[in-house]
């Protein structure tokens, strides 16, 4: 006597996200068995096992159709493949001084959950799809994450946001203090960054906007000079 021809397969998992892959592995019994596969992306005529990727969301029903020497057999199941969300938002603006706040446009799919990670801002998550205004209080290149998750597929986009250091406006007089006339050297000791300007008041009527102004003369009638810087 001769087995009947079963058709049965197994599939690792029934619903995906696009772009995953789903495992089918024939368990059909029977006696001389041809195979016909079909994924509703491609067809197969061999056993496998078939690592089959789906990139278009949607139902798809698969079939697997055999015949062996007790005849033929078919079996179906659906595989509902999910789409993937969109995630993206404007962070505006991108470059800031410390001390300011970046706002925050988001353009996401609707419907999912949203995880926002603020590097070194305030507040440092959020889970809102529209957070408020993030404060950075520190200065260099801080990564904005935001992460959507919907029905368990995953997209994620990013922002980098340069946050400038203030400028730092100390300096010394050198000297001081001292008889009139005086010659009186200023100098900036603060940390110098590219694309810092300087506006001087010399306090005598004159300006400067060099870094380190020419040394200026201070007069005064009938006392000693005293600068205090």
């Amino acid at each position: 006597m001769h087995p009947e021809t079963i058709a049965d397969f197994f599939a690792t998992t029934d619903t995906i996200c696009a772009g995953a892959s789903i495992l089918f592995i024939d368990q059909s019994t029977g006696e001389n068995l041809t195979y016909a596969w079909d994924f509703g992306v491609s067809t197969e005529t061999t056993a496998g096992p078939h690592n089959i990727q789906f990139n278009v969301a949607g139902t798809y029903v698969i079939e697997l159709a055999v015949d062996g020497y007790c005849g033929p057999d078919v079996i179906t199941m659906n595989v509902v493949v999910l789409p993937i969300p969109v995630a993206d938002f404007v962070a505006n603006p991108v470059s800031i001084c410390v001390g300011e706040t970046v706002s925050l446009t988001n353009n996401s799919t609707l419907g999912g959950s949203y995880a926002w990670t603020f590097q070194n801002g305030t507040p440092a998550t959020s889970n809102v799809y529209s957070p408020a205004p993030i404060l950075f209080n520190t200065s260099g290149s801080q990564t904005i994450l935001l992460t959507v998750n919907l029905l368990g597929c995953i997209a994620t986009d990013t922002e980098i946001i340069t946050v400038n250091a203030l400028p730092d406006p100390t300096f010394t007089l050198t000297p001081n203090n001292g008889c009139t006339p005086l010659n009186v050297s200023a100098n900036y000791t603060g940390t110098a960054v590219g694309g810092d300007q300087y506006d001087w008041d010399l306090g005598n009527g004159s300006n400067s906007i060099l870094q380190n102004p020419p040394t200026q003369i201070y007069t005064a009638a009938g006392a000693d000079a005293n600068l205090y810087g």
